[in-house]
């Protein structure tokens, strides 16, 4: 399988910081899901901000090595409100979709299935500022298929919402036809189990990669040392080498 990301010694300085946010980054990632993890300020937003083209082209700095991305990313942020630009559901995904290329009448058509490819067709007409969070999630989500994206980048999806946000992670693999799907999380058992790839991170750099099985122990020791969250992810684990 050819990889659609790779890197090669890739280091990263955001402006007017002293040190390093990524450190001799290489790595390929492939199609499915691949989930980048490790403990607060490893380096896990800034990996998918360099994978995304945002770091530079967005927020400056320095940018090292060799970085080659096959298709179309899109990055969908933990704060996901700011990747939502308009005052309702139908206005941001049809802006979502011109963004992408189409045009303003294509872009009504693309707007209308993204929504219903999200089940979110009856929100259309929605204030955004009257959503759920679980819902926003939805249309942040939506706006990167009406863009057009080959590729989602979703960071801390599990972040306002375990189950929703595990819910999306599996519907971007399963049913919205992304190549590649590429979560950077530290709480990592509700999906671990879907994932091809688990990247670990620690102070901007890659301190191991494979498969899920091979992974999820040294993940859950780096991240969890007082074993708070360990039995789950040694539960999933286990999952894993059933499968």
């Amino acid at each position: 399988m050819g990889a659609l990301v790779e890197l090669r010694n890739v280091s990263y300085k955001y402006p007017g910081s002293s040190g390093w946010a990524l450190i001799g980054i290489t790595l390929e990632l492939g199609k499915g899901l691949s989930i980048v993890t490790g403990p607060t300020g490893s380096g896990k937003s800034t990996l998918l901000r360099v994978i995304s083209g945002a770091v530079p082209k967005i927020y400056g700095g320095i940018l090292k090595g060799y970085v080659r991305v096959e298709g179309k990313p899109v990055l969908v942020p933990q704060e996901f409100d700011s990747f939502i630009i308009m005052p309702t559901v139908r206005e941001d995904l049809e802006y979502a979709a011109e963004a992408g290329g189409a045009s303003p009448w294509e872009a009504v058509r693309v707007a209308r299935r993204a929504a219903e490819a999200l089940g979110i067709e009856d929100l259309l007409e929605r204030s955004v500022a009257s959503l759920s969070t679980g819902e926003r999630q939805r249309v942040a989500i939506a706006a990167a298929l009406a863009m057009g994206a080959t590729m989602i980048l979703l960071d801390e999806p599990l972040a306002h919402q375990d189950e929703v946000g595990a819910s999306l992670v599996r519907e971007s693999i399963e049913k919205l036809g992304f190549e590649a799907v590429i979560v950077a999380e530290h709480r990592i058992s509700l999906v671990a189990g879907l994932a091809s790839k688990i990247v670990v991170m620690d102070g901007g750099r890659i301190v191991v990669e494979g498969a899920p099985r091979d992974v999820l122990g040294y993940a859950s020791k780096l991240m969890d040392p007082l074993g708070a969250i360990g039995d789950r992810l040694e539960n999933c684990r286990a999952r894993c080498l059933e499968d």
